[in-house]
């Protein structure tokens, strides 16, 4: 009596997953019809290596007149960079600077540099 019992337990389970795994027919695969996402869009541009990284402004540089010799400003572009302090970037274009016909540089014997 007690393997009745047992085969009928395990003939409504057997039932059972028969029932779950196989009663609804397959569901058929779509062809591809060629539709993609859209292109992302790239509202900011990638930089390019140290040149996005600086930028260049006008800049006010104290050297002697050809002249006089005596100290003026003159205007002057130089590159600073957004990353480090702009002292720095104006005194490098301060130390690099070629004799002009209005300014000489600090110093024409030696090269001076940070």
């Amino acid at each position: 009596m007690m393997q009745t019992g047992r085969a009928v337990k395990a003939a409504a389970l057997l039932l059972c997953v028969i029932h779950l795994a196989g009663c609804t027919a397959s569901i058929p695969l779509r062809e591809n019809d060629g539709a993609t996402l859209p292109p992302p869009s790239q509202p900011y541009q990638a930089p390019r290596g140290d040149a996005g990284d600086s930028a260049a402004q006008d800049v006010l540089l104290s050297l002697p007149s050809s002249q006089s010799g005596q100290l003026e400003m003159f205007p002057d572009r130089a590159m600073l960079s957004r990353t480090r302090h702009p002292a720095e970037g104006v005194l490098k274009r301060l130390f690099s600077y070629a004799e002009t016909t209005q300014a000489l540089p600090l110093n024409k014997e030696i090269e001076l540099s940070l």
